[in-house]
């Protein structure tokens, strides 16, 4: 089925070269800043390609049944792209000093669009025109009883694109042995192909169907599938996905702040439907499966209603700004209770130097962690033989109680942090450090003292200005792990001179500067994690070696990595980003952002 493949292989090389390459067509198709949130156009109204004014369009979800697993959709792509231009990503792919190396990544992608001219008898720039709207993709249930996957795409006036393509797919297929007919349903025509039954045995499906109507090409994975669609295709239904309340919640904690506009992109994911979706899909062919979905309540993982998200580019003072939010129902139980993490004040402590060129910190509640654990332990093996088999286990050397020496002890603070300084393409560490908060530093010594007493890790130790310093063999070059308990912490590091720099005290803290303290006013007063990463973190040595082609650009043929710019050409689109995660009576948010504005200097 090599017109197949090709179809699908096209459509990675899209996706790379998109937004640099964007057809004229996209660019006079509607460029809305996010589409309306809930537009319904009328009965029958066609879909119209206006540039003044906004399009009606249905929302995916509205065209979907109850009980809709996975959705992702981008609302608006001839928006989308309008808005990457515009960004700062998109002012650097037009920058003079970018487009010697843009024009050999073009030249590449041409290579394989002559091949795909010659196979599809049209052009990337055909197959980039064809999005001109919404484009989705969801995991449904149907009358049925089976799984299957829609796939909704707003082609506008491309028809003649998409009738091409079908050709060409229809062709493969029949020399396939499928066979492929069409019927009514409604007053839409439905092709449907019924697959090989000597290639389908040991599938779930056996029939694809789809339709094209109204500036929309729609495809399923049964003739279900399509009639589930076509049930809300009028936009009067009150029987769709978009009330589901688990969505709708999701939905409003990851949208724009101006609800009345989609995000450029936006998902969902039901973890627990999908499993069950899958498990009875295969069921015949895995009888087994069915044994997970048991599990489910066992685990506490039934809690777990959705996870979903957003990507919203140009808002307010943001560039781009990545939201999640898990919908738990309360209360938790099981590995979920494995995963708490209380909201409070965080700020990188004062040992964290301005010289970070990323920094992490979570909030983990340790102690519910392991009555989680212990919890479901017994659960399976009866009540209290965890703390049986604990106590049992600290009689043994280095006589260490799971619980009262080592749980007890951590206060549940955990940083991450690095400079950068020694990445490499055989060091990808760097001095990536951690430090776990202890409640008491003798404890804490006397804890590592006893572990590394056993002889497993060969360490040595050394006075370092009246601090105890642990260091270890490495394999590997540039990396020189250590650990010592400091700054009310148990400190490990790929590089034993991030310890050193703790023990010194001499740093200017990251939470003086400029750049941090900048993106640091949009955190909220309390959350459970924060995080910070520099614009040009990690990437000028990275960068450099491309420049010279050395590593990933001795292995790309045909690309002349040589003629990217100095990384100072680079740096100047460059921005820190930042995120936080928080927590409500319902569930977890993480939202991750950059801003319009450069860093300052």
């Amino acid at each position: 089925m090599r017109q197949l493949f090709w179809m699908s292989a096209l459509s990675l090389a899209l996706t790379c070269s998109a937004f640099w390459n964007a057809p004229s067509a996209l660019a006079q198709a509607t460029a809305t800043k996010g589409a309306p949130a809930k537009a319904v156009p009328p009965k029958g109204a066609p879909v119209v390609v206006v540039v003044e004014e906004e399009d009606e369009y249905v929302a995916a979800e509205f065209l979907l049944p109850p009980g809709t697993t996975f959705l992702f959709a981008f609302p608006d792509v001839p928006g989308l792209v309008e808005s990457v231009k515009s960004s700062t990503f998109g002012k650097l792919l037009a920058d003079p000093d970018f487009q010697p190396f843009i024009n050999d990544l073009k030249a590449k992608i041409s290579e394989g669009g002559d091949k795909i001219k010659e196979e599809l008898g049209l052009t990337i720039e055909d197959l980039l025109s064809v999005p001109q709207g919404q484009v989705a993709f969801a995991i449904i249930p149907t009358d049925g009883g089976e799984i299957a996957g829609v796939l909704y795409v707003d082609y506008g006036d491309s028809e003649e694109t998409i009738t091409k393509l079908l050709d060409k797919a229809a062709t493969a297929l029949k020399e396939n042995g499928s066979e492929i007919t069409t019927e009514k349903v409604g007053e839409v025509e439905v092709t449907l192909i019924t697959l090989p039954e000597e290639k389908t045995a040991d599938s779930p499906v056996k029939q694809l169907a789809y339709f094209m109507d109204e500036g929309s090409f729609v495809f399923g994975t049964s003739k279900g599938a399509i009639e589930a669609v076509l049930a809300r295709w009028d936009g009067d239904s009150e029987d769709v996905f978009a009330k589901d309340e688990s969505l709708t919640a999701i939905f409003e904690k990851v949208g724009r702040k101006d609800d009345t506009l989609e995000p450029d992109f936006k998902w969902f994911i039901n973890p627990v439907g999908l499993t069950e979706q899958i498990a009875n899909a295969v069921q015949e062919q895995q009888p087994q499966a069915q044994s997970v979905i048991g599990m489910l309540p066992v685990l506490g993982l039934d809690k777990l209603r959705g996870v979903g998200g957003s990507v919203i580019i140009d808002e307010d003072d943001f560039d781009s700004v990545v939201k999640t939010y898990v919908l738990v129902d309360q209360p938790t139980s099981g590995v979920i209770n494995f995963f708490k993490f209380p909201a409070i004040a965080l700020a990188p402590p004062k040992w964290v130097g301005a010289n970070a060129a990323m920094y992490t910190v979570i909030n983990w509640d340790f102690q519910a962690a392991y009555t989680a654990a212990e919890t479901l332990y017994d659960s399976f093996v009866g009540p209290g033989t965890t703390a049986r088999q604990l106590d049992a286990l600290a009689q043994q050397e280095p006589n260490i109680h799971i619980k009262k020496d080592v749980i007890d002890l951590l206060g549940g603070k955990i940083h991450f942090t690095s400079t950068g300084t020694g990445v490499s393409e055989t060091n990808p560490v760097g001095d990536l450090t951690v430090a776990i908060e202890v409640k008491d530093t003798a404890a804490a010594s006397k804890l590592v003292g006893k572990i590394l007493d056993l002889g497993l890790l060969p360490s040595e130790t050394r006075d370092f200005e009246g601090q105890k310093i642990y260091e270890f063999d490495s394999p590997q070059e540039g990396i020189s792990p250590a650990l010592a308990v400091v700054a009310n912490s148990i400190v490990i590091t790929a590089d034993v001179g991030a310890i050193e720099g703790i023990v010194r005290g001499t740093r200017t803290p990251l939470s003086t500067s400029p750049t941090y303290a900048k993106l640091a006013k949009f955190f909220p007063p309390k959350v459970s994690s924060i995080t910070f990463q520099k614009g040009d973190a990690q990437i000028k040595t990275m960068y450099e070696q491309l420049r010279a082609g050395e590593g990933l650009a001795a292995e790309a043929e045909g690309i002349d990595f040589t003629k990217l710019p100095p990384f100072e050409k680079l740096a100047k689109y460059l921005r820190s980003s930042a995120g936080y995660s928080t927590n409500d009576d319902t569930g977890s948010l993480t939202v991750q952002f950059t801003l319009k504005e450069a860093d300052p200097k």
